[in-house]
């Protein structure tokens, strides 16, 4: 990419083959969201109850997501253009992954891979925080609900919006997927 800066160039590079960036100990790490796994990031624990100011959390079971994900195939020699994998509705949101699959096999399992961090039973949405813990974008964040224990999981944090006021500091989440 000609002419643009490091962010430009990640972002382009996070819009055509979805891959994911975190910066941890001054080390720039890419990768496949759907690869992430809860050991290597950062983790807090925020328990709705006790440590939690708002949140806008939607829970919901694998059955309520109507996802589609799509994944290109750039091999020549292949019968088909692309692979699609997950609901079969014509209202579905289709997630497409640009990927140079060398063969349907391959570009099935990433669309596999995919869709299963897509389709969970677990929280989306955002939960706002006090000033600590100090989570940034590409941490986890550990949900726990003591009335309802059985919508508890780890997600990884996507952003992170600081908020200075006279109650102090917030930090609003938004979380990707769950881990």
């Amino acid at each position: 990419i000609d002419n643009a800066s490091t962010y430009q160039v990640l972002s382009k590079i996070k819009e055509e083959f979805g891959f994911f960036a975190r910066i941890a100990n001054e080390v720039l790490n890419v990768g496949f969201a759907w690869d992430w796994k809860p050991g290597i990031t950062q983790s807090h624990n925020y328990s709705i109850q006790q440590n939690v100011k708002s949140n806008n959390l939607k829970y919901k079971t694998k059955d309520a997501f109507n996802v589609r994900v799509r994944v290109k195939i750039r091999n020549k020699k292949s019968k088909k253009a692309y692979i699609e994998v997950g609901s079969k509705d014509k209202e579905a949101t289709v997630h497409t992954i640009e990927y140079a699959a060398d063969s349907e096999k391959v570009a099935r399992d990433i669309a596999e891979a995919r869709l299963q961090k897509s389709v969970y039973d677990g929280y989306s949405g955002d939960i706002t925080g006090f000033g600590i813990p100090l989570t940034k974008a590409g941490d986890s964040i550990s949900i726990k609900d003591k009335n309802e224990p059985y919508r508890e999981g780890r997600y990884l944090i996507e952003k992170v919006t600081k908020t200075y006021g006279s109650d102090g500091i917030s930090r609003k989440n938004q979380i990707a997927f769950k881990l």
